[in-house]
C-alpha cells in the first residue's frame, strides 16, 4: 500500500505532542498546564485514527489473519518487552538511589505480560493490539461500519472493563481507531484528502472554539463533557488538514525533520519517557529557579528534545543491525 504523506506528517505532530505531554511537572505553570490540557483533549484519539485509516483488512482465509497477527506481534509486542524489560531493569537499578516516577518491583516482569508495569503510557500497545485481533474478523465493509457503530456505544457506555491488557483503555478508544477505517472506506477519505483553505478556517474555528470552552470549563460539568466527546473529531479533522497544508511545501523524497520523526514514531514512543526521565535526574543537579517562566521553558525544551532525539539516534542505530530490528520491531 502507498504510503500517504499526510497521515505521516499527522503521526510525527503527533508524537511530538505525546512527548510534550509527558512532561509534567508538579511545579508547572498555569500556561504549561494549559498546553498539556489541550495536547490530551486529541493526541491519542488522532494517533488511533491515523492507525485505523492505514489499516488493511484481512479478506482471505485463516492463513492471511495468522500472517497479520503474527506480523503485529513482531511489530507491537516484541518492542513492548524490549522496553518494557529495559525499563524495570533500570528502574530497578536506579530507584534506591534516584527519585524515580511510578516504581517497581522484581515482580513487574511477571506483570508486564498484562499490564503496562514500565509505564503508564503503554496501555496504547495493548489497546491496539487488541484492536488489531478483532477489527480483521469482519470481513466485509458493511460488517465494519456495523463495528464502527458498536464501538461509539463501547466507548460511551456506562460500565468499564477489567485493566488487564488495558482492556478499559481499548473500550474507550476503539471509536477511533474504527473513525480512520470508516472514513478511509467510505468516501469520506476523499473529501479529507483534498485540502482547502475553507475547510482548513471552518475546522481551525470550530476546534478553537471548542478548546476555549473545554479548558475554560468545570471539567465535571455536563458542557465540558460533551464537549470533550466532540473534541477529539475535530482535533482529528485538525491536524489532518495542518499535514495536508505542510505537504504542500516539503518534498517527501527529500530528507525533512518530520518524515524522519514519522519514521521513528514506535521508537520515540517507547523510550521517551525513558529519556526525558534522564535529562530530568541531569537538569534537578543544577540550581535553576523554576519559578522563572523562561528558566521553566528552556528546561522543558531540553527535556522534550532528549525525549525526541535520542530515541531517533537509538532507532537509526538499531536499523543498522538484524538484532535490534527485531527486538525494536523495524523493518
Amino acid at each position: 500500500m502507498n504510503r500517504i504523506i499526510y497521515i505521516d506528517i499527522a503521526k510525527a505532530i503527533c508524537i511530538i505532542l505525546v512527548v510534550i505531554g509527558h512532561y509534567s511537572p508538579e511545579n508547572q505553570p498555569q500556561w504549561y498546564a494549559a498546553i498539556n490540557h489541550f495536547i490530551y483533549s486529541f493526541h491519542m484519539p488522532l494517533f488511533l485514527f491515523a492507525s485505523g485509516f492505514i489499516f488493511k483488512p484481512t479478506h482471505t482465509d485463516g492463513s492471511a489473519y495468522k500472517a497479520l497477527i503474527i506480523k503485529k506481534i513482531k511489530r507491537l509486542l516484541v518492542p513492548y518487552f524490549t522496553c518494557s524489560v529495559i525499563v524495570i531493569t533500570l528502574k530497578l537499578l536506579s530507584q534506591g538511589n534516584a527519585y524515580v516516577e511510578n516504581p517497581v518491583t522484581a515482580l513487574s516482569y511477571l506483570k508486564m505480560f498484562y499490564l503496562p508495569e514500565a509505564g503508564y503510557f503503554l496501555w496504547f500497545i495493548w489497546a491496539l493490539f487488541t484492536m488489531f485481533l478483532i477489527t480483521p474478523l469482519f470481513k466485509t465493509r458493511t460488517a465494519r461500519n456495523w463495528v464502527f457503530l458498536a464501538s461509539i456505544i463501547l466507548a460511551y457506555a456506562p460500565f468499564t472493563l477489567p485493566e488487564a491488557f488495558c482492556l478499559n483503555q481499548f473500550k474507550r478508544m476503539y471509536v477511533y481507531f474504527m473513525f480512520g477505517i470508516f472514513v478511509r472506506e467510505n468516501n469520506i477519505g476523499s473529501i479529507m484528502n483534498e485540502y482547502s483553505t475553507l475547510k482548513m478556517t471552518v475546522t481551525s474555528i470550530m476546534f478553537a472554539i471548542l478548546e476555549f470552552i473545554y479548558l475554560t470549563t468545570d471539567n465535571n460539568s455536563i458542557t465540558a463533557n460533551v464537549v470533550l466527546t466532540i473534541l477529539p473529531f475535530i482535533g482529528i479533522a485538525f491536524v489532518i488538514y495542518v499535514s495536508q497544508l505542510i505537504c504542500k511545501h516539503i518534498n517527501p523524497e527529500k530528507h525533512n525533520l518530520l518524515m524522519s520523526i514519522a519514521a521513528a514514531s514506535y521508537t520515540i514512543y517507547l523510550f521517551h519517557t525513558t529519556f526525558e526521565g534522564l535529562a530530568k535526574a541531569i537538569l534537578m543537579k543544577i540550581p535553576f529557579d523554576d519559578g522563572l517562566w523562561y528558566i521553566f521553558s528552556v528546561k522543558a525544551c531540553l527535556i522534550v528534545m532528549s525525549g525526541i532525539v535520542i530515541p531517533m539516534a537509538m532507532h537509526a542505530v538499531a536499523k543498522r543491525f538484524a538484532a535490534t530490528r527485531f527486538l525494536l520491531g523495524l523493518k
